[in-house]
């Protein structure tokens, strides 16, 4: 609605307090996004680039964090989780390194140095050639079907809902789905009901300890939880950890099941993912 999109925008301004006319230069392209041909910040937010710190990466043989500037060897099935430092690649993986079952040869593993940054990608409205960032615009870069499709920024769609040329979505398409229509499981279900009985509880306590009802006691609110994901996989014991306790005969490898949780918050009449 109107109202949710400018309470999206004074909340996003209000957090960055940077002037939304302030002027700086728009990257040259960003992944997703074409190339940028005007000096001028987000027209949602105010700021310029976005940067974000990468995850951080852990090596596969020793469990050691791989620091910043520091060079390390990966696979190319997941650079995440599937790295080993230089002084494990040059001093424990001799012929190959084992992934999840399967052995990936040294000479295939591929150089890099921790040094990365991520950058937000950016948008451009269609309609007055302003640039945003793609988190500010709630845009899903997955659901642009090839860029084929027309996108307004914030401020042209208050426009177009004011003239009347866009009616306010009333029946939320497959792609606006939001986090309560996600498919439920038992799981889901569980850890919902007793997220909502803990807050219950702490809220009365709260409001026990300052003398108020438990309705004059702020708490959190709008939350859902939901499994996104669940797969069968393996996992190989790290080598220097199955070299010291092969002779009791313990498995090299072992198969779990992993699930993702995520936890959202509706803020704004949008899902925030709190947890994941």
């Amino acid at each position: 609605t109107p109202k949710q999109i400018k309470a999206h925008l004074g909340s996003l301004r209000l957090e960055t307090a940077v002037p939304q006319s302030s002027k700086a230069l728009v990257p040259k392209g960003a992944e997703g996004t074409k190339p940028a041909d005007k000096n001028e910040c987000c027209v949602a937010c105010g700021q310029h680039n976005l940067l974000f710190e990468p995850p951080p990466l852990y090596c596969l043989n020793c469990n050691n964090r791989i620091k910043k500037g520091q060079t390390y060897w990966f696979t190319t099935v997941d650079i995440n989780k599937h790295s080993v430092c230089s002084a494990c690649y040059k001093d424990h993986i001799k012929d190959s390194l084992k992934v999840e079952g399967k052995s990936i040869a040294k000479s295939k593993l591929k150089k890099k140095k921790n040094e990365e940054k991520l950058l937000e990608p950016w948008v451009q409205c269609d309609f007055c050639d302003a640039w945003v960032h793609q988190v500010c615009a709630l845009f899903n870069k997955v659901r642009d079907e090839g860029g084929a499709g027309q996108y307004a920024c914030p401020n042209c769609l208050l426009k177009k809902m004011e003239k009347g040329q866009v009616k306010q979505i009333v029946n939320r398409p497959q792609a606006m789905l939001e986090a309560k229509d996600l498919a439920k499981t038992k799981l889901s279900t569980f850890l919902e009901q007793r997220l909502s009985k803990f807050l219950t509880h702490e809220r009365q306590v709260r409001a026990s300890s300052v003398g108020k009802k438990p309705s004059e006691v702020p708490t959190a609110e709008g939350l859902t939880v939901r499994i996104v994901n669940s797969n069968d996989k393996v996992f190989s014991v790290f080598p220097n950890f199955y070299k010291h306790f092969e002779k009791d005969k313990i498995a090299g490898e072992m198969k779990y099941r992993s699930k993702i949780l995520l936890l959202f918050q509706k803020v704004e009449g949008v899902d925030l993912c709190l947890f994941c």
